[in-house]
């Protein structure tokens, strides 16, 4: 049942308070955070923010359709070996999940996603991306690839750059 519920509280977090419900689905409002959750700004802290999507990573199928309604489109995306292939949730507000077997792995927010990543958005530069989550373990001239602990593996968060700032952000288990 926790795990359920930060699901859901993710599930809304993702979808902000103006976005439009499932077909279906009641409207809900963004509950508050744990106190201390929040920096000076009200918005959630690097550390929350992080664990709060990570807890969608390894959820299943009734919880994404719990949380999340019925996908938009549903895709494959094809890897260079066939263990690498994906089918690929896509919903509205950017967001994509990527399944392996019967559960997400990888978390995709687009370059139409309009929620906020802690203190950074998309289009944030560089520099204000380092700014909320700190030097990144490694860094490219498209992308910086972060890692942390996650709850019994590596969690990994890649974030491409294009001319106009941030343009695309992964988050995934790190053990794949």
């Amino acid at each position: 049942m926790k795990a359920a519920r930060s699901i859901v509280l993710c599930a809304l977090v993702l979808f902000g308070r103006n976005a439009e419900p499932a077909l279906g689905q009641e409207t809900r409002s963004v509950p508050k955070t744990e106190a201390g959750a929040e920096d000076r700004e009200g918005q959630l802290s690097a550390r929350e923010w992080i664990a709060g999507y990570s807890s969608l990573l390894g959820m299943g199928l009734p919880e994404a359709f719990e949380a999340f309604g019925v996908p938009r489109q549903v895709a494959v995306m094809r890897g260079e070996e066939a263990w690498q292939d994906d089918v690929v949730f896509l919903y509205d507000n950017a967001l994509s999940l990527f399944w392996y077997r019967d559960r997400v792995w990888q978390i995709r927010f687009g370059p139409d996603f309009r929620g906020n990543f802690s203190r950074f958005i998309m289009g944030s530069s560089r520099e204000e991306v380092v700014s909320a989550l700190g030097q990144p373990l490694h860094k490219e001239e498209n992308s910086f690839l972060y890692q942390f602990a996650g709850p019994g593996y590596p969690l990994r968060l890649r974030l491409f750059f294009g001319d106009a700032g941030l343009e695309d952000v992964y988050m995934y288990r790190g053990d794949f």
